[in-house]
């Protein structure tokens, strides 16, 4: 497992994929492209970005929060339409596929994903599972699974467990 303390750090570990732990609270500068299957455990820190975390075609993201007790970890961003890009005109936290890729995967298994306006896009045949955790967005829905571009791709939002929360 890769830790990492840094945004620099961070993005050279995405780049090459796996497991990957947050060491300390991370702020992140621009926008990270996954291209290949990352497990981000979030360790009870905060990832905080005014940018977009978007899952690439054929790439599964996975969060997870090891932390014992209160899961503590979150993805925070406060600008609303920032969080993350599916290749489209749809921002949110995080971005599932792309307008045209198929098979981009999320899979929450803890912590928490704090959103200005979308908390999750799905797009792109793009799939996400919720197994724990929580989804809060003050914006717009916490799981935005409309289709920005009008082309017939469909979509799946699963949720086996957590919260959603939709705040004014």
């Amino acid at each position: 497992m890769q830790s990492v303390s840094t945004f620099e750090e961070l993005k050279r570990a995405v780049e090459i994929g796996g497991e990957i732990k947050l060491a300390s609270d991370i702020t992140m500068s621009e926008s990270i492209t996954l291209s290949k299957d990352v497990t981000l455990d979030l360790a009870g820190k905060t990832l905080t970005t005014k940018d977009q975390i978007i899952v690439g075609d054929g790439v599964t993201f996975t969060l997870n929060d090891s932390t014992d007790g209160d899961k503590t970890g979150q993805i925070f961003n406060d600008i609303a339409a920032t969080l993350v890009d599916f290749g489209s005109k749809c921002k949110a936290a995080i971005q599932v596929g792309t307008t045209t890729g198929e098979n981009a995967n999320f899979i929450m298994n803890g912590g928490n994903i704090i959103a200005g306006d979308n908390g999750i896009n799905i797009n792109g045949r793009g799939v996400a599972i919720v197994n724990d955790g929580r989804i809060e967005a003050y914006g717009n829905s916490c799981v935005f699974t409309s289709d920005c571009t009008g082309s017939d791709d469909h979509f799946n939002f699963e949720m086996n467990g957590g919260e959603v929360t939709q705040r004014e």
